[in-house]
């Protein structure tokens, strides 16, 4: 099997460096010891960009797969989830184009009958582009997200290769500031994964779970990041 880097390190590599280089080039922050704080979440920045990263846990629906001719359901236990968010600012803070990496451990089952078959563990990754479209309410931005990619499913048993599918995110969450330069994001968010019918999920010593038809695969998940502004 071909040992590669993970495509987590290299996005937090990228994300790292991207991060250095636009800190070096940052404006000063402004003096505003004599201005008036408001309550209401401002909608203009002078901040270009916003650096996630982020952690919580993440559910995946069952998906019906056959094994030898029978028919059972794919279980792919829930397990935490961790990634980066990289989201730049168009006319105002409350518009965004963002860049979204997610990456997950989980064990995965055959369930057929009441009993459970460990077929070992699968990483799941997604690798998005998408939107931020938000709304003001006091200090607090409530917003909702939209994006698509691609996504990798990388079970860990040696007999399965890697396999990239079409995908897309949609999400709900809001973003508190802590002070001009960083904030708390909290969001919920339904990961679609669309798969063929030819799909092999992952192999076993006698036999592979194949796909039984189904055309999506989807998840559930809820976490919280720390916000950088840059």
């Amino acid at each position: 099997m071909k040992r590669c880097v993970p495509l987590g390190a290299i996005v937090l590599f990228l994300t790292i460096t991207a991060a250095s280089a636009l800190a070096q080039n940052a404006p000063a922050a402004e003096d505003t010891s004599t201005t008036q704080d408001t309550p209401t979440a401002k909608t203009e920045s002078n901040h270009g960009f916003e650096i996630t990263p982020y952690g919580g846990w993440v559910w995946t629906h069952g998906y019906d797969v056959l094994l030898g001719g029978q028919k059972g359901n794919l279980d792919v236990r829930e397990s935490a989830v961790w990634g980066v968010t990289v989201g730049y600012n168009l006319r105002d803070s409350l518009t965004q184009i963002e860049l979204i990496y997610s990456h997950q451990d989980a064990d995965v089952y055959f369930e057929f009958s009441g009993q459970d078959t460990s077929y070992g563990e699968v990483s799941i990754e997604h690798l998005h582009i998408g939107g931020l479209l938000g709304t003001s309410s006091g200090r607090t931005v409530w917003f909702t997200t939209l994006s698509l990619g691609a996504s990798r499913w990388a079970p860990k048993d040696g007999e399965t290769d890697d396999a990239w599918r079409f995908s897309l995110i949609f999400g709900l969450g809001a973003k508190y500031p802590i002070n001009e330069r960083f904030g708390l994001r909290f969001q919920a968010r339904l990961p679609y994964m669309f798969v063929e019918d030819t799909a092999k999920f992952a192999c076993g010593p006698s036999a592979c779970l194949n796909s039984a038809g189904g055309r999506t695969l989807w998840q559930f998940d809820m976490s919280v990041g720390l916000i950088i502004k840059l």
